[in-house]
């Protein structure tokens, strides 16, 4: 079947595929992202379409899609805990140096007296994960991701203040 043929059938079944991503992800915004993803691979997987029943494939594109999203989230989710378990620094050995004056358990209470959402946000984007990837993962739209982030380290730096100052320098940089 044609590349343009499959974009007509697409098109037409915009409201059924609509409604099925409403029913997968119970969310207007998240229904249209899905919709969206599933058009994209649709079409970029066209050769893939045997020709008989349209709709179902486009469902099970659609669902398919849907699973890995959510599998994605509890990878995060799970990669998230671990990194937490490891963070708890409860051995005697981090003592203040003399070359940083800042140990790594100042920088963890300092990240742990942060509000549990904006601690969650940080602690994420410290790994490297983008914010897009936050927002996804906490639920919550992306301007509030970063908000969180920039309030984040508006509050480190002034709990840090006097190691950046001990450092001579301006900022810390943990990452866009």
């Amino acid at each position: 079947m044609e590349k343009a043929d499959i974009e007509k059938l697409l098109i037409a079944k915009q409201t059924d595929l609509l409604r099925y991503a409403m029913s997968l992800t119970r969310d207007t915004d998240k229904a249209y992202d899905l919709l969206q993803e599933t058009n994209l691979k649709i079409i970029l997987s066209s050769e893939k379409f045997d020709g008989r029943d349209f709709k179902n494939w486009s469902f099970r594109v659609m669902r398919n899609a849907f699973v890995n999203n959510c599998r994605r989230k509890d990878q995060y989710s799970l990669y998230e805990d671990l990194w937490l378990e490891q963070c708890e620094f409860r051995h005697p050995v981090y003592n203040r140096s003399n070359d940083s004056g800042c140990n790594i358990r100042d920088i963890y209470n300092a990240l742990n007296a942060l509000p549990a959402e904006h601690n969650k946000a940080i602690r994420l984007l410290i790994i490297g994960l983008k914010y897009q990837e936050i927002a996804y993962i906490r639920n919550a739209p992306l301007g509030t991701i970063k908000n969180r982030i920039c309030v984040s380290r508006v509050i480190l730096k002034q709990r840090l203040k006097e190691f950046l100052h001990y450092r001579g320098t301006s900022g810390m940089n943990m990452g866009n």
